[in-house]
């Protein structure tokens, strides 16, 4: 899901304020010269203002020669370039070029704390920016790192229950949800939410935002009960008390909640809830946004798991066009549409369309979130199901063992693994190996027989066919 923020474009007012921005560039220029700290200072203005304005492209080479203008004048291990090496980070973060950020963020630290020392706030500061590039770029148990240490800096110089906790315990929260801990990421939100309230009061924005947070971990822990409702609930009134029925952070809300409906499979409580979001996020941001594709998305895979799919179709293939037009800020919304889209042409028997999604699905998760994550190995898992009904049982196979060697590492034993057993220890009986079948449908078995009902078809299923593959290999 995407976070809701507000725009920075000011399209009726950044022309003129952009002519007196280089005005002043153009003064400084010719009153000390094209080299001098001070025209870097009004390049540096000049271009923080187009990226507030939405103009990040035209802010970055400003902000080079800016950082070029403060190497030369002061060297380039002095601490005054730090500032300069951070504001050119993350008008590159703006333009979804992490892995170039990354560099610069880490020169900044190392300034900033040979300069303050380890425990010095804006080291803390710096640390957090760098984790968010850390993790845009798939470098996930760095970013974990860099924002363990963030959080440490910040409690010891701000205290327990200071309010700018919030931000890097909720990060922290969401790396440990992806990461399927989700235990530790609940610690994480619930440590969040109590700093909001305590600071903020229990009808502040913030306190609903933190909120839906804790809401959303437990959901995804798969507790749904009358404890999680009542959570999501009250971020959902707070919000549309404090900020509006038709606010941005109203329609997180009311997604937060019909995701809870649709974990309970009461599908007519969460479609309204799902519509009424699409329609908020369509007219606070146009039908053309970002914002618009994940609520597009939502609605869509609760259509799918009603076995709907004349109306997810069309929801799913809008969705990936706005993407394909404007590009969200995690690419893996796209790999999520793409893989919900996949899903769908599969289940109708039109694998040759579904393969080349789930291509496109795959290569962005392994670029974002690298090749040992949760979502890298569901990917493999659905790419291997398609290849081993398209006949090209060698990729399947591959595919299906990747994927259950990133599962093993990280959960043994994991539900998720579930359909990339089953897929291979089909591929395996093809092709005549009985024994290797049987084994792997033993570690199937076991998985489903903790997570399925007793007369599951799935269940049913691999216990037949551990029967038979049993049998055939005794007699090989």
């Amino acid at each position: 899901m995407l976070l809701t923020t507000a725009s920075g474009a000011q399209p009726r007012t950044a022309p003129p304020f952009t002519r007196l921005y280089r005005e002043a560039v153009a003064r400084r220029e010719r009153q000390f010269g094209p080299t001098h700290p001070k025209v870097a200072e009004s390049l540096t203005n000049l271009a923080l203002f187009l990226q507030r304005s939405g103009d990040a492209a035209a802010a970055e080479p400003l902000l080079r020669r800016a950082l070029a203008i403060e190497e030369k004048a002061y060297g380039p291990d002095d601490e005054r370039v730090a500032s300069a090496l951070i504001n050119l980070g993350g008008a590159l973060a703006a333009l979804q070029n992490f892995r170039s950020a990354e560099p610069l963020y880490r020169r900044a630290l190392v300034l900033r704390e040979r300069a303050r020392g380890a425990e010095d706030l804006e080291v803390g500061q710096v640390a957090i920016k760098l984790a968010g590039a850390l993790e845009a770029s798939g470098k996930l148990r760095d970013a974990e790192l860099m924002y363990r240490r963030a959080l440490g800096i910040e409690l010891r110089a701000l205290g327990p229950a200071h309010p700018d906790l919030i931000a890097t315990l909720e990060r922290l929260g969401a790396l440990r949800e992806g990461a399927r801990d989700y235990a530790e990421a609940e610690r994480f939100c619930a440590r969040a939410f109590t700093i909001a309230e305590q600071a903020y009061g229990p009808q502040h924005p913030a306190t609903a935002s933190a909120m839906g947070h804790l809401g959303r971990v437990q959901c995804a822990a798969g507790n749904t009960g009358p404890a999680v409702e009542s959570l999501l609930r009250r971020a959902l009134e707070v919000d549309e008390q404090s900020l509006g029925s038709d606010h941005p952070a109203t329609a997180s809300a009311l997604s937060d909640l019909a995701e809870l409906f649709k974990a309970r499979s009461d599908f007519a409580a969460a479609e309204p809830l799902y519509a009424r979001a699409l329609a908020i996020q369509e007219k606070a941001f146009g039908s053309d946004d970002p914002h618009v594709g994940s609520a597009l998305n939502d609605l869509g895979a609760l259509y799918s798991l009603q076995g709907d799919e004349t109306r997810a179709e069309p929801l799913y293939r809008r969705a990936l066009a706005i993407y394909d037009r404007t590009p969200p800020p995690d690419p893996r919304d796209v790999a999520l549409v793409a893989s919900n889209l996949a899903t769908l042409l599969a289940n109708a028997g039109k694998y040759a369309a579904a393969e080349p999604l789930l291509l496109r699905a795959l290569n962005i998760y392994e670029r974002t979130v690298g090749t040992a994550h949760p979502e890298t190995a569901a990917a493999l898992a659905n790419l291997a199901a398609v290849a081993a009904a398209l006949g090209k049982a060698e990729q399947a196979e591959a595919d299906c063992r990747r994927a259950l060697a990133i599962w093993d590492a990280m959960s043994p034993g994991s539900p998720e693994s579930e359909p990339a057993l089953r897929v291979l220890a089909t591929l395996l009986a093809r092709r005549g190996d009985f024994a290797g079948a049987a084994e792997i449908a033993r570690r199937d078995l076991g998985i489903l027989e903790k997570s399925a009902r007793p007369d599951d078809e799935s269940l049913l299923e691999i216990r037949r066919n551990l029967e038979e593959w049993s049998a055939r290999a005794r007699r090989q």
